[in-house]
């Protein structure tokens, strides 16, 4: 089975051992020449094989047709055509001795009846019932006395991060490893460890007390409450509480109880009789008794008895305390041992069997045999009978601790020489060469999970597996390391085969050594193997050598073999030679040797193991797949049949004839003669490159790989697991100092213990002391951060002030109680630890807070929590753990709170709603008002509307007599232009007509010319008129007006109509003040004046007279056109201005008008600002004035 080391190895390698042989026949010429071809390219020569095809390609390029049964005509050579392979004799070998850590030792016996134990006798150094404490004090014995203890609430420290223990050195037989101050531990100088209820580890030293959970240390001294920090004894009482045993000075020391959140400390000052507990017993009713340097004391859980050696005790300096079922107490003293029956005491002491009445340590076992400790040695007290060990070699010493893991053995340790082991009616020593640090140890203690933990003074805290692995190593006086093969013979010795040491044979707890100097070819063992007769096959690199325990023959290339290096080697069921070559197969079969090569058709040369199953298929390992041959064919897998990987290691077959195959780099795969399954690392594999396997009497699989060991065990149906097998590998946290097994290999041997060989040692492991890993580690909570502040909530007496409230603290952590923070606390950081003392390394968390997360958090090993941005509001934190079993421990919840910020409190949304209440009212008020007004204003403008509407209606009606008028006026005119227009065409035609004769005399001529020319201004002065009467009437007259003087444009107009004046005989008068000037339009006002003076003129006549005047009046400029006239009748003057109510009235001289000239005048000054009225008397004479704007 060496062959799993072998796919590693450069084929020029094995060209070297070759040539070595020399050129002995064909065969080596064969090796020779592949050798040289595979030295060209440096590289070993690898198979390819195309996934997706059924074949693989071998060396001559030849593909090989894999997945189908070949039948293969082997090359056959008989024995008798070779040379003879000769014995050689070896004579007897001399053993060496089997280096073990057993000792020597002497038991003696002598029966001692409990009746006929000693009394105690008077003591005179104690004649009364009374005694002087340490400071002066003096104390009543044998009575209950009131103890009253000072009460000192504890001051939390941040936990410290522990490093994993460590071994010593990779070379030590055994898995104990050690912390010391390095590792996060106060001190290295140990006294006592404990387990409490809880499976925490408490650890006592002369720099305080320390309590530890795999992951971290919480540390306690002096400043955190403690009595004092040398800490001798660490127990637990019924409630819980942690009693601690110090050693001060009388001022302080004596006993500290810790309750998790306070320490209760009881020295000399409080009545203890000496400030130095040694030991600390609970007893089985609740009370517990301690042992100090001046007498024991008893606490009941009410008060305090002191016994002395005035009660019976032989000796007040009490070391050690323990008792049994039936109630009696034992006490060891500096003057032998005691036992109390709770009436009276009896003494085993120098005088009746103890070789030294100091008794230091005192235990019980499960067979309820008291084991005695002595400054010089150990007891054993059972039955009435006292057996005494007697250490020939005298090194057992002061005996400092004893006690019993769950498998019945005895653990004693000493003072000056370690630890000892009582095991099978033998003793065992463990000390520095076995892997302690130090040899000093002061206490024991074995775990619930039969861990030994013990106390060193300098080596720090110990913890030794001893139902984990051990190791042979060459101090055990086995061949040099580079191990390979195993085999347990017939006879059971177990053979070890190293690469360069040659092999040893264990026999009993002898040594034999089988070297080159013995006979053999080559110290390099591949393999080993036994036949039918009980002979021992070994392969070499230079040779098959068998021994049938008086001689040895070597078979090379001369006897036979393709290849005289050896990879492995198998005897079937025929007891045929199987031997696995670097030039492929050899048979041995009988007379004859048959060989299986790549040239005639075989898989591949290189070949590292070879084995078979019940129905005697042989199986074989090749670095191009695997080869199966069931006597007549063969067939080949590779990966394209479902192979991890081609180049194979190691085969098995199980119990149940299942293969397994271990692999270089593709994990392990299994073959069920139908389908192949595969694992790797990725499955739980410690590794992909897997050198060897083997099984155990429980149907166990255990793979050794290049990192470390993993066992599968086959799941029960009860266990409903999806998958075939549960795997855990198993690593340096394990107990494997060493997890390199490059080239190794296994076995099972008859006592069914396992043999693992690797590089450095043999690893030996009893499967039946494989402990299930328990269903559940423990889980804590430890602490809780704020915004990355550290609080010790314990310590805090007032929290006013604080950003947080909270009820209590959780005993022995610093962890508060219902927690309420204030909003600033957006941060918390929670801290977590799981108590797996099998497999601490492994444990893992998930953790989460329901009100923020849908799910768990990726299981992770970092034991801590940090979440940020927190809002107000209630959350739940849960946190839970996963050891090695991969289960999910019970979860842990921890409720707290953030208070909202003030605009967020109950009050403030008070205030809130009822403003928005008081909001919504105003609101409703303010829109009824709103709405109450807007009806008022809707009636309003209702009414309104309605008077418009009315108005409208009643302008519209306006407007319809308007337009009536307007109708008539536009009729009217069209009449009055029609006939005003017809008389003075007429009166031209006549006149031209008169004119073009030329009958007349000049002054009929000059009458008729001046009738003409009058006839003319009328008629044109009736067509500005109406010119400017339709621009006014469609809005669309130029308005341009300006500050002007208005006296020249009266003067203007008086000149305009001088001569219409003077042939009537009016007279004209401008009176309008030079100085006087307006805001107007020119060309408007103009008009206005001429229709003016040209109605003036057209109403008065000979000797009448026209004035016109100018003033100023109320701001405004007021101008007056006054005349002597004719006067118009009352009832016409009020039409004078309104629109379409103008008529025609004929002058004194019979002159007609439009009827539009006063409404023009009306519209332009009205367009100026100003306003025209007219005042008349008939007969007397009209007034017309109008004003205009002296400003803009």
């Amino acid at each position: 089975m060496e062959s799993r080391k072998y796919g590693l190895f450069p084929l020029f390698l094995i060209a070297l051992f070759c040539l070595s042989c020399g050129d002995r026949d064909r065969n080596d010429s064969l090796l020779q020449d592949a050798t040289n071809q595979s030295d060209v390219s440096n590289e070993p020569l690898v198979l390819q094989q195309d996934k997706d095809s059924a074949g693989i390609v071998n060396h001559f390029g030849t593909i090989i047709q894999t997945g189908s049964p070949l039948r293969i005509q082997p090359e056959i050579i008989k024995k008798s055509a070779l040379a003879t392979a000769n014995p050689v004799g070896i004579g007897v070998l001399a053993p060496n001795k089997l280096e073990e850590n057993s000792i020597p030792f002497s038991t003696t016996k002598k029966s001692i009846p409990y009746k006929l134990l000693l009394e105690p006798k008077n003591n005179s150094s104690q004649d009364s019932p009374w005694l002087l404490n340490g400071i002066g004090d003096t104390l009543l014995t044998g009575v209950p006395l009131s103890l009253a203890g000072e009460r000192i609430l504890r001051k939390q420290l941040p936990r410290k991060r522990a490093l994993s223990p460590k071994y010593k050195n990779t070379s030590i037989p055994f898995d104990i490893k050690s912390l010391d101050v390095t590792g996060g531990m106060l001190t290295s100088y140990v006294y006592c460890v404990f387990q409490d209820s809880k499976k925490r580890i408490w650890v006592g030293s002369y720099n305080g007390l320390s309590m530890y959970d795999g992951q971290s240390f919480t540390h306690y001294t002096k400043e955190q409450g403690l009595a004092s920090n040398f800490i001798w004894k660490v127990s637990e009482d019924v409630n819980g509480h942690i009693l601690i045993g110090t050693r001060g000075d009388g001022t302080e020391g004596g006993l500290s109880i810790y309750d998790g959140l306070s320490f209760t400390n009881i020295s000399e000052k409080e009545g203890l009789p000496h400030h130095f507990v040694t030991d600390i017993y609970p007893d089985k009713d609740g009370g517990y008794w301690l042992g100090t340097y001046q007498g024991a004391v008893y606490y009941n859980g009410f008060s305090f008895t002191l016994f002395t050696t005035f009660e019976g005790l032989p000796h007040n300096r009490v070391y050690a305390i323990t008792g049994d079922e039936e109630g009696n107490i034992y006490f060891g003293t500096e003057g032998g041992l005691a036992i109390y029956n709770g009436k009276n005491f009896r003494l085993l002491q120098q005088a009746n069997g103890l070789q030294s009445e100091s008794v230091r340590a005192l235990f019980i076992d499960s067979k309820s045999a008291l084991w005695i400790g002595s400054q010089k040695g150990v007891y054993r007290y059972t039955e009435d009978t006292l057996y005494t060990f007697a250490d020939t070699q005298a090194r057992m010493g002061m005996i400092t601790a004893i006690v019993e893991d769950h498998d019945g053995s005895i653990w004693i340790a000493s003072s000056t020489s370690g630890i000892f082991e009582y095991r099978n009616n033998q003793f065992y020593r463990y000390g520095e060469k076995e892997g302690l640090v130090s040899d000093d140890i002061i206490e024991l203690y074995v775990d619930t999970d039969n861990h030994l933990w013990f106390a060193s003074d300098g080596g720090g805290l110990g913890i030794f597996r001893h139902d984990s692995f051990s190791y042979l190593t060459p101090k055990s006086g086995i061949v040099v390391p580079g191990y390979k093969a195993l085999l347990e013979d017939r006879q059971n010795n177990v053979w070890i085969g190293s690469d360069s040491g040659g092999a040893s044979v264990i026999k009993k707890d002898e040594l034999l050594s089988f070297t080159t100097q013995t006979g053999l070819l080559s110290n390099n063992i591949t393999d080993l193997a036994e036949d039918a007769q009980g002979t021992i096959w070994l392969a070499t690199r230079e040779a098959l050598s068998a021994y049938n325990g008086t001689h040895l023959t070597n078979y090379t290339t001369e006897h036979g073999l393709s290849s005289a290096s050896v990879n492995c080697v198998y005897v079937d069921q025929q007891n045929h030679i199987w031997a696995g070559t670097a030039e492929g197969i050899t048979l041995f079969k009988g007379d004859e040797i048959h060989y299986y090569k790549e040239e005639n058709g075989f898989l591949n040369n290189t070949v590292n193991d070879i084995t078979a199953d019940s129905t005697g298929i042989i199986w074989m390992a090749t670095n191009a797949g695997l080869a199966r041959y069931d006597g007549e064919t063969f067939t080949y897998y590779g990966e394209g049949e479902g192979l991890s990987e081609n180049t194979i290691n190691t085969l098995f077959v199980d119990t149940d004839g299942l293969l397994w195959i271990g692999t270089l780099g593709g994990g392990i795969s299994t073959f069920d003669g139908e389908k192949f399954n595969s694992y790797t690392t990725s499955d739980g594999l410690s590794d992909n490159v897997v050198w060897a396997l083997q099984q155990d009497s429980n149907k166990r699989i255990w793979a050794t790989t290049e990192k470390g060991i993993t066992v599968f065990t086959p799941n029960t149906v009860a266990s409903n697991s999806s998958t075939p097998f549960s795997i855990r590998s198993y690593f340096e946290s394990d107990g494997l100092p060493e997890l390199s097994f490059f080239g190794g290999d296994a076995l099972l041997d008859s006592q069914g213990t396992l043999w693992l060989s690797n590089v450095v040692n043999i690893t030996k492991k009893s499967p039946e002391m494989l402990r299930e890993t328990p269903a559940v580690p423990s889980l804590f909570l430890n602490r809780i951060e704020l915004n990355d502040t550290f609080y010790d909530f314990n310590a805090i007496e007032n929290q006013e002030g604080l950003p947080f409230t909270f009820s209590k603290t959780l005993p022995f952590y610093n962890l508060p109680l219902d927690l309420v923070a204030q909003p600033s606390q957006k941060q918390c950081s929670f801290f977590f630890s799981a108590i797996d003392w099998i497999a601490p390394h492994s444990v893992q968390f998930s953790h989460t807070i329901e009100e923020l997360e849908q799910g768990w958090s990726k299981p992770s090993y970092e034991n801590k929590a940090d979440y940020r941005n927190l809002s107000y509001g209630s959350y739940t934190f849960k946190v839970k753990a996963m050891g090695a079993s991969g289960i999910w421990s019970p979860e842990y919840t921890y409720r707290f709170k953030i208070l909202p910020p003030w605009w967020h409190t109950w009050w403030a949304r008070t205030c809130y709603a009822f403003l928005v209440i008081l909001l919504l009212y105003s609101y409703v008020r303010m829109r009824l008002r709103t709405l109450k007004k807007r009806q008022q204003e809707l009636l309003s403008q209702v009414r309104v509307a309605t008077k418009e509407i009315r108005q409208q209606k009643e302008e519209i009606e306006l407007q319809k007599e308007d337009l009536q008028e307007a109708n008539n006026m536009k009729n009217k005119m069209f009449s009055v232009i029609a006939h005003d227009l017809r008389g003075p065409f007429g009166q031209l035609k006549m006149g031209l007509m008169l004119l073009e004769q030329g009958d007349l005399s000049k002054v009929e001529r000059k009458e008729i010319i001046s009738m003409l020319g009058r006839d003319h201004e009328n008629t044109s002065a009736l067509l500005d008129n109406l010119l400017e009467w339709s621009i006014a009437q469609k809005g669309e007259m130029i308005f341009e007006p300006s500050s002007q003087q208005i006296q020249p444009l009266v003067a203007q107009n008086i000149t305009l109509f001088n001569k219409e004046a003077k042939r009537k005989g009016v007279l004209l008068s401008n009176k309008v003040p030079s100085s006087l000037k307006a805001y107007f339009d020119r060309n408007m006002v103009q008009t206005v004046l001429r229709n003016l003076i040209s109605n003036a003129i057209k109403f008065t006549t000979a000797g009448d007279r026209i004035t016109i005047e100018g003033k100023i009046m109320e701001g405004t400029i007021c101008i007056t056109v006054k005349d002597t006239g004719i006067g118009i009748p009352e009832e016409k003057v009020k039409k004078l201005f309104k629109k379409n109510k103008n008529f025609t009235t004929y002058g004194t001289d019979n002159e007609k008008g439009s009827g539009l000239g006063l409404e023009l005048c009306n519209s332009l000054i009205l367009k100026n600002g100003g306003s025209i009225q007219a005042f008349s008397v008939e007969g007397v004479g009209t007034t017309i004035s109008f004003t205009l704007p002296t400003t803009t």
